[in-house]
C-alpha cells in the first residue's frame, strides 16, 4: 500500500503538471515527493533481500579509527563505499544511518536529474518507480550511488566537458566498479537508429551468449558465485528457452526500440538522448543471455529511459495509438516481471524501523539465495 500511495500521488501531480501552465507552483509538491521517498526507503526495516546482506556485512565494517589503506585496497567493495560505511559506523553502529545516507544521496541525484531532464518530472518519477524504484532503493545500494553520480554528470557528457565528465565518472567508479561502463559512453554518442545500429543489436544479442558460455566457467570470486549458480540452474532447468528470450526482449528492447522508431518517423524527437536510448537497447539485448553482466550496465541508462518515456507519453507530437500501445506493453511487461518467481515478496509487505517485523517469506528467500540467517 505504501508504494501505491507514492505512485498515485506522483500520477495525480503529473496530471496537474500538464494542466497548470505555471510550474513554479509545483516546488512544494515535488519536495514532498522527495521527502516521502526518503522516509519510505530510509526508514524501512529488512525490506529487500540485498538490504539484508548490507545489514549483515555492516557489523563487520571498521569505523574511521580502524580503517586502513590495506583494508580499502583488499576489500571487495569500492573505496568510497567502504569510506562511507566507516563514516557512518563512526557515528552509529546502527545500519539505519547508512541506509538513510544512501537513500538521501541517490534520491537527491534522481530528483535533480528528473527536474532538469524531463518535461514532466512527476510522470518520469512514477515510471521509474514502477520500473526500478524498489530495486534501486533496496537491492543495489552501492550501485545506486554510482548511478546517482552519473545522473548529475550527464550534462558534462552532453556538453562534451570531458575533464569534468571523467572526474565524476571516477567518483562513480569509486562507489561501484560497474561504473566502468560510463567511461565508454562518450565513444557511443554517434549511435542512431540505422542499419549499423541494427547490426549491433544482433552482435550484442548473440555475443552475450558466447561471452556467457566462455566467461562464466572462469569466474570463481565469491561475490559472483551465487549469481553464476542461478544462471547455471536456469540452463539446467531449460528456463533460458524461447519464452524467456521473448519476454527478455520485450522487457529490455521493445519499448525503447519503439521510441527510437517513432522519433525517426515523427515530429517527436529524442534529440540528445537518442544515443543513450540506443545504448539502452544494446545493453538490453545483452541481458537476454548474460544478465549477470549486462543488467548492471543497463542500470546506468534505465532512469534516462524512464525520463524519455515520460516525454513520449505527454508529447502532442506522438499519436495516441502509439502511446496506448507503449503504455499497455509497459504495464503488462513490468507487472508480469513483479509477479513471476515470487519477486514481489522482496518488497511486500513493507515494515519500518518503528515496527520491526521479520517477514518469513523474505527471510526464506535470503536463506535460499545466500545461505544466511539473522
Amino acid at each position: 500500500m505504501e508504494y501505491v500511495i507514492i505512485i498515485i500521488y506522483a500520477l495525480v501531480m503529473a496530471y496537474r503538471w500538464e494542466k497548470v501552465p505555471c510550474h513554479n507552483r509545483f516546488k512544494i509538491p515535488y519536495y514532498l515527493l522527495f521527502i516521502s521517498c526518503i522516509l519510505l526507503f530510509g526508514l524501512r526495516y529488512r525490506v529487500g533481500v540485498d538490504t539484508l546482506n548490507y545489514m549483515y556485512s555492516y557489523g563487520e565494517k571498521p569505523d574511521l579509527s580502524k580503517l586502513t589503506m590495506d583494508y580499502i585496497i583488499t576489500s571487495n567493495e569500492a573505496p568510497f563505499y567502504s569510506l562511507l560505511n566507516s563514516v557512518c559506523k563512526s557515528i552509529s553502529s546502527s545500519f539505519y544511518l547508512l541506509q538513510i545516507a544512501v537513500t538521501i544521496i541517490f534520491n537527491s541525484c534522481l530528483f535533480v536529474f528528473l527536474k532538469r531532464h524531463s518535461s514532466n518530472p512527476f510522470l518520469a518519477f512514477a515510471i521509474f518507480f514502477f520500473m526500478n524504484g524498489l530495486y534501486f532503493n533496496t537491492e543495489i545500494l552501492k550501485e545506486s550511488l554510482a548511478v546517482g553520480i552519473f545522473l548529475v554528470n550527464i550534462d558534462n557528457l552532453f556538453k562534451q566537458r570531458w575533464l569534468k565528465y571523467y572526474l565524476l565518472a571516477t567518483v562513480s567508479l569509486m562507489f561501484h566498479y560497474s561504473a566502468i561502463i560510463v567511461f565508454v559512453f562518450p565513444f557511443f554518442t554517434w549511435l542512431r537508429l540505422n542499419w549499423t545500429f541494427v547490426g549491433l543489436i544482433v552482435v550484442f544479442f548473440w555475443g552475450s551468449k558466447m561471452l556467457a558460455d566462455w566467461l562464466i566457467p572462469m569466474i570463481t570470486f565469491a561475490s559472483a558465485a551465487n549469481l553464476i549458480d542461478r544462471y547455471t540452474l536456469m540452463l539446467e532447468q531449460e528456463r533460458l528457452n524461447i519464452n524467456w528470450i521473448i519476454f527478455a526482449l520485450l522487457q529490455a528492447v521493445l519499448i525503447p526500440l519503439g521510441m527510437l522508431i517513432v522519433s525517426r518517423h515523427s515530429k517527436w524527437k529524442l534529440g540528445k538522448y537518442e544515443s543513450l536510448i540506443c545504448l539502452c537497447v544494446l545493453l538490453g539485448a545483452g541481458c537476454v543471455y548474460f544478465e549477470l553482466v549486462f543488467q548492471r550496465f543497463t542500470n546506468y541508462v534505465s532512469i534516462i529511459y524512464a525520463a524519455c518515456l515520460a516525454d513520449f507519453f505527454v508529447s502532442h507530437d506522438v499519436k495516441k495509438l502509439f502511446k496506448t500501445a507503449a503504455l499497455s506493453a509497459f504495464i503488462v511487461i513490468y507487472t508480469f516481471s513483479y509477479i513471476t518467481h515470487d519477486r514481489i515478496f522482496l518488497w511486500i509487505p513493507y515494515h519500518s524501523i518503528f515496527n520491526e517485523v521479520k517477514e518469513p517469506a523474505r527471510e526464506d528467500i535470503w536463506f535460499d539465495q545466500f545461505g544466511r540467517t539473522d
